[in-house]
């Protein structure tokens, strides 16, 4: 009775760890094999989802939340799940294909909205996550290095002192697909890191984060790490028991948008040629504003020689929704961001960093690249999710301390 007790009251940890396992373990199946069906023509990626969302519905049964959620969550919660209803009738109305996993994104979110876990619980979360990226890049680099299952490599990384000591070198995506995805999963870690405190874990995520945003040569990256690290430098009182005084503050805000306008007018206008394409998306919404055009608008854009082959999203968090759901996907997720924003920013207020540290880090990084394809929770829509579950978590248990 005592044991079943205590998963009832627990925080609602093993469900939280089971959904991370769940996006994270169906991301690497997919790493290893992308389209052999493993049972009734579903992918091992498909097959992993549904077992562990499985195991963490079962783990969900019997935990009772202590507590219920704020107002702000409702409203986060309610634009994602608004989001992924927008995203999935417009990918029928333009005939856009997907896969099942889709069908488990409201599931996770309505898990979380429906039990609120405690703060310590989205910690665990937090960490669960970081550790199976982490375990995640390290398992794929070591079956490139044994054979087993040779990395992706896309270009030539440009860090000159790291290709100085090693020679030539590919830009690594690791087990994500995609060099644009593994850096800023990187900068999470790294700012995770940096904010969670806690010496071992601390070294662990900041070494991990950092080398994966090196090896990726991913330089947007290094801007949201810059953004997510001043913001947090912003919300902090104090560091390392120091108190934060306001000019270094200021300095700190003033000198990452300096380098940011002197990067973009002498060194890379474009944005690595991402400026037309973003051009184009605008086009693609103003042809179609209210429902976009769709992965097949795009795929046309594409063939007429309009986009260029690689274009085949909007590397931009804002006008890749835009052109393929037009308003009534953007709609949503804008709310979904904005709500995020006001936890964050109520949060910080109350003293917490992490919320406004990797909500700051993700929107930056989704300056150059639209990392949520809003149809499916995976790995890069985490850190947004763990933001408003940080953030709501600890104004709810604030204000639990102030009222006894």
């Amino acid at each position: 009775m005592k044991a079943q007790e205590a998963v009832r009251s627990g925080g609602g940890w093993p469900y939280l760890v089971l959904i991370v396992l769940a996006i994270t373990g169906s991301n690497f199946a997919h790493f290893l094999d992308p389209q052999e069906p493993l049972f009734r023509g579903q992918p091992a990626g498909v097959i992993v989802a549904y077992v562990l969302t499985l195991l963490a519905v079962l783990a969900w049964i019997p935990y009772r939340p202590q507590a219920r959620w704020s107002a702000t969550f409702h409203w986060f919660a309610a634009s994602l799940l608004a989001a992924w209803v927008a995203a999935m009738v417009l990918a029928l109305v333009h005939g856009d294909a997907f896969d099942l996993t889709a069908l488990l994104a409201p599931v996770t979110v309505l898990l979380i909205w429906i039990k609120r876990p405690s703060f310590t619980s989205a910690t665990i979360m937090g960490d669960a996550f970081a550790g199976a990226l982490i375990a995640m890049a390290v398992a794929a680099q070591v079956m490139d290095w044994t054979g087993f299952h040779a990395l992706h490599h896309e270009g030539w990384n440009r860090w000159p002192l790291l290709t100085d000591l090693t020679g030539p070198i590919g830009r690594w995506e690791g087990p994500f697909g995609n060099v644009n995805h593994a850096g800023p999963l990187g900068a999470f870690l790294l700012v995770y890191g940096v904010v969670r405190g806690g010496v071992l874990q601390r070294i662990v995520f900041v070494v991990a984060g950092g080398l994966i945003v090196l090896l990726s040569d991913s330089r947007g990256s290094l801007l949201a790490i810059a953004v997510g690290l001043v913001v947090a430098l912003v919300v902090c009182r104090s560091a390392s028991g120091w108190r934060v005084v306001p000019w270094v503050k200021v300095v700190a805000v003033v000198g990452v948008v300096s380098a940011f306008v002197v990067y973009i007018v002498k060194v890379d206008p474009t944005f690595n040629g991402r400026s037309p394409v973003w051009a184009e998306f605008l086009r693609l919404w103003r042809a179609s504003p209210v429902t976009g055009v769709g992965e097949s608008g795009i795929s046309g854009q594409i063939a007429s020689g309009a986009l260029p082959g690689w274009a085949t999203h909007g590397h931009s968090l804002v006008l890749d929704p835009l052109g393929r759901v037009g308003l009534l996907g953007a709609i949503p997720i804008a709310s979904a961001v904005i709500a995020a924003l006001v936890i964050a920013w109520v949060s910080g207020r109350r003293g917490l960093v992490v919320s406004a540290a990797i909500l700051a880090t993700f929107l930056a990084s989704g300056i150059s690249e639209d990392l949520i394809d809003w149809r499916y929770a995976g790995v890069q829509f985490v850190p947004f999710l763990l933001a408003g579950i940080f953030g709501s978590t600890w104004i709810r248990r604030q204000a639990n301390r102030k009222f006894r």
